[in-house]
């Protein structure tokens, strides 16, 4: 069984989209650490990393159902002993990505899991790793962020860097398109209409190109929820 881990708040109507593509959905629940519009996001409480999801210790209480779920499935969990603040850069612990055996993050605000799990860690100046990136596979990612598609194209990664906007998060400004998606198998989930992003041409033609599909989960807005992690 697959399980596509969600924020709480994250409409019914997207969760029976994933439900109806075959996916067991695991709604997380906030944790009073985080700023509240991001307390739910998975992309700011977890990492997954092969089949072993890491998360704060004090985080592991508080998702205790949810968490026993995935063990109770092979999924390993294992407790970071630090707490979070909702004040930047306190809250980015989890928040980088993967490419193989490089990790994509803020170095000096990540958990010491990350530095543990990468060959080679890739300092970025965008905090929100994660939240900004789509990883298509170990070769392909698509981004907002100019200092991440530099940095990736650097190491030999193919990137489609997009425009920003396109994707919304109450209160702020605007939201991130990593935030918006998620990966499984060949196929890139979105949180809403990806055919509404300004980007679409680009970002259809480059999962095309990767050899994938698009699949938006709602006919709405993007939405940032912070990801869907698929374990």
């Amino acid at each position: 069984m697959a399980f596509a881990i969600v924020d709480f708040r994250m409409p019914d109507n997207i969760k029976n989209a994933l439900e109806n593509e075959g996916f067991s959905v695991l709604s997380m629940p906030p944790f009073h650490r985080l700023s509240e519009p991001v307390s739910s996001h998975p992309d700011m409480l977890m990492l997954l990393h092969g089949s072993t999801v890491y998360t704060y210790k004090g985080y592991r209480q508080i998702a205790k159902r949810e968490f026993d779920i995935l063990e109770e499935n092979g999924i390993q969990i294992i407790c970071e002993d630090m707490t979070p603040s909702p004040d930047y850069p306190k809250d980015i612990a989890f928040n980088c990505f993967f490419l193989r055996d490089k990790a994509f993050g803020r170095a000096d605000s990540l958990a010491p899991c990350v530095h543990k799990l990468a060959h080679r860690l890739i300092n970025v100046r965008q905090g929100y790793a994660a939240c900004s990136t789509v990883v298509l596979d170990s070769s392909h990612i698509i981004t907002e962020d100019k200092s991440i598609a530099d940095t990736a194209e650097r190491e030999g990664v193919s990137v489609c860097l997009i425009d920003r906007g396109g994707v919304a998060l109450s209160p702020y400004e605007y939201g991130f398109i990593g935030g918006a998606s998620g990966v499984f198998g060949k196929t890139v989930y979105f949180t809403g209409s990806i055919e509404a992003h300004p980007s679409y041409e680009k970002i259809k033609n480059f999962i095309t190109e990767a050899g994938m599909r698009a699949f938006s989960l709602s006919n709405a807005l993007l939405y940032d929820f912070g990801k869907i992690l698929f374990v």
